[in-house]
This record gives C-alpha cells, sequence and structure tokens, in this order.
C-alpha cells in the first residue's frame, strides 16, 4: 500500500486527527500542569515536579498498557471507543 494511498483514505485521517489531538493534548497539559499548580494551588517546587512527572509517567504507561488493546480491536472501533 502506497503513501498516497492510505493519505485518500478518510479513516486514516480521522486516525491521524484523533492522534494528533490526544498527543497534543497529552503534551498540553504535561507542559501547562506545573504552571496551574504553582499559580492557582501554590504547590512547592518538589511537589509540582513530582506531581507532574507521576502524571506524566502514568499516562505513558497507560498508552504502552492499552496498546495491544487498540490493536485488537483495530483502528476505526478503538477510535469510537477514545471519543
Amino acid at each position: 500500500m502506497t503513501v498516497g494511498k492510505i493519505f485518500s483514505n478518510w479513516k486514516a485521517w480521522i486516525l491521524i486527527l484523533n492522534y494528533a489531538s490526544s498527543f497534543g493534548g497529552y503534551l498540553a497539559v504535561g507542559n501547562f500542569l506545573p504552571d496551574h499548580l504553582m499559580e492557582f494551588h501554590k504547590v512547592d517546587d518538589t511537589q509540582n515536579l513530582l506531581i507532574d512527572a507521576v502524571f506524566m509517567t502514568t499516562v505513558c504507561l497507560m498508552r504502552v498498557a492499552f496498546g495491544p488493546v487498540t490493536d485488537y480491536l483495530t483502528g476505526p472501533i478503538a477510535t469510537i471507543f477514545s471519543l
């Protein structure tokens, strides 16, 4: 299958957009969580970094753990469940 044929499939674009938005959201939350904790909850630097590290690590591990589930369900079905 060629790249052009993949990009002409509308289902591929839905999967690409879903992945980009979910991964972008993950990066945004990981980036802005420390600022939010400091500004609104007055969390000190050590606790702030620990909370952010636990959050980011947990999300990464969940992505790894549910990868086989996504492979089993196939792309379109996994996309519906992820919305």
